[in-house]
């Protein structure tokens, strides 16, 4: 927190003094009123000190989470500057059809971002399903799309490092954004650790390991103290256009995710 200027106070000080002097009021008859009028002003200085900070939605990231084309075209129409493209968000999101790949890439604008997860349930993955996860990274390559998200555990519920390497560096250069699979580790702040050791690894996808990111905000603000300057922590789960504001004044990050967060699509 900054140190509070006494300067405005100073002048304030001053210029009272210059009125009573060139008007030749009697100062000691309204010193009290004097010193009424000088204890507003301070307690209105030190009182701005302490505000919230205002929210500058232009310097935020606000990332869409989309299941449609009709979806990403309104998430973009509203303002995203970035979606996540998904399937059967029912399933907490699935790799969509490359069909719809591609029509988004094609007629959007915006930053596109394609979820690799070939099923629903768990993050253990077979031979197979990581063999489809790679085939989604390299069609995903071969278009051009900003980025991918995926995750995978071991059965510990710990962080797959080395799977998650594999897939992070078949996907260079394209951004790469771990999602909330980090959520079920049994240790969060050591996988953020191990995730900032990875070099093609650029964002994590976290409710800070609750139902809402509004709920996560004190794990989330330690994820954001260890990532620093090396990986973009985005705060997820139940984040609106309603409430980010409040959401950015508990955690101070830079980019945002949700269904609705600009609005329902």
């Amino acid at each position: 927190m900054g140190r509070i200027q006494h300067a405005p106070r100073s002048k304030a000080i001053a210029k009272v003094h210059v009125f009573f002097y060139k008007s030749k009021v009697d100062f000691k008859k309204y010193k009290w009123l004097i010193l009424l009028e000088l204890f507003s002003f301070l307690y209105a200085q030190i009182s701005s000190q302490f505000q919230p900070k205002s929210i500058q939605m232009k310097d935020l990231t606000l990332e869409a989470c989309v299941e449609s084309f009709s979806e990403a075209q309104s998430a973009q129409r509203k303002g995203a500057q970035q979606i996540e493209l998904c399937d059967r968000l029912d399933l907490g999101g699935i790799t969509p059809t490359h069909h719809l790949i591609r029509r988004a890439k094609e007629q959007l604008t915006l930053n596109i971002k394609v979820m690799i997860r070939p099923r629903g349930g768990d993050f253990l993955y077979t031979a197979a399903e990581l063999d489809q996860m790679k085939a989604d990274i390299r069609f995903c390559k071969a278009m051009h799309v900003y980025g991918v998200v995926f995750g995978v555990l071991t059965p510990k519920k710990t962080l797959d490092i080395p799977r998650i390497k594999t897939l992070a560096d078949l996907a260079a250069p394209m951004q790469v954004t771990i999602h909330r699979a980090i959520d079920e580790t049994i240790d969060i702040l050591a996988a953020v650790r191990e995730l900032s050791l990875l070099d093609n690894v650029h964002c994590i996808l976290s409710s800070g390991q609750a139902a809402t990111a509004r709920d996560g905000a004190d794990t989330l603000r330690k994820m954001i103290e260890i990532a620093g300057d090396r990986l973009t922590i985005i705060p997820a789960g139940k984040v609106t256009s309603q409430n980010i504001a409040e959401l950015h004044n508990l955690v101070d990050s830079t980019t945002y995710h949700g269904t609705r967060i600009v609005g329902l699509l």
